[in-house]
């Protein structure tokens, strides 16, 4: 209902999930969300209904885990506003990969990155809800995946469009954000960059629509510090290429 606001904030060597409330016009204090603050702890995204937040995290799964790469858990949340305990994504996770940065569309298709190595090129993958979690993540084709890294999905709720961030040639700066749309009968068109009312020759990244759709959140890191800018989403229709 856009009254929390949970971001990650680097802090003591790693990110930590941090959780604001609105208080009239502003934002109140900045605190630690009471599972965060052991491992490295990055991407939140609330489920619509706002009781289950997604987060990435390199916490172990269990004693025997010391691999450290990252992982998509849930958490639920009261409406009293309590935190629960974090529970892994089943289906989507692997052993030894980097699953980062989810977004869920309202039939409930999760997208998600994927990075093979630490630091390697990233690709987007689906998957869809199975019962008991999810179906094994398959790449999304057309336009999206390409040689270059792409990255951190933010897909509409309807699946309409595809939102990412990549390093492809004929950008403005080191990642910038990008757009496909999807046609029911050609697939996905092709990537579209957003242009410079967002992309700057900074890193733009983790794109995420307001709950009511009007605004479009996004991350700029310039100089090494990462701050969280909006835009009117307007701009994601205003792009969308002319019916062929």
């Amino acid at each position: 209902d856009g009254s929390v606001v949970v971001f990650s904030e680097w802090r003591d060597g790693q990110n930590t999930l941090m959780e604001s409330r609105r208080e009239g016009e502003g934002w109140g204090e900045r605190k630690v969300l009471p599972f965060s603050g052991s491992a490295s702890d990055v991407d939140p995204y609330f489920s619509a209904d706002g009781t289950r937040l997604y987060f990435s995290s390199k916490r172990p799964r269990d004693a025997d885990d010391e691999i450290g790469d990252s992982d998509i858990w849930w958490v639920e949340r009261s409406a009293s506003g309590e935190w629960g305990e974090p529970n892994l994504v089943e289906g989507v996770n692997s052993p030894d990969m980097d699953e980062y940065y989810t977004s869920i569309s309202t039939r409930g298709s999760m997208y998600l990155s994927i990075f093979p190595e630490h630091g390697s090129p990233g690709d987007i993958f689906r998957a869809d809800p199975v019962e008991g979690g999810y179906s094994a993540p398959v790449r999304v084709g057309g336009g999206v995946s390409s040689e270059h890294s792409e990255h951190d999905p933010f897909i509409a709720p309807d699946e309409s469009y595809l939102i990412f961030t990549s390093d492809r040639p004929q950008g403005y700066g080191r990642g910038d954000l990008w757009v496909v749309y999807r046609n029911p009968e050609a697939g996905w068109s092709d990537p579209v960059n957003m242009g410079p009312r967002i992309n700057t020759d900074a890193y733009e990244y983790c794109a995420m629509l307001s709950p009511d759709g009007k605004q479009l959140f996004f991350t700029r890191n310039a100089d090494g510090n990462g701050d969280i800018y909006r835009v009117d989403a307007s701009v994601i229709e205003e792009l969308r290429p002319p019916a062929p």
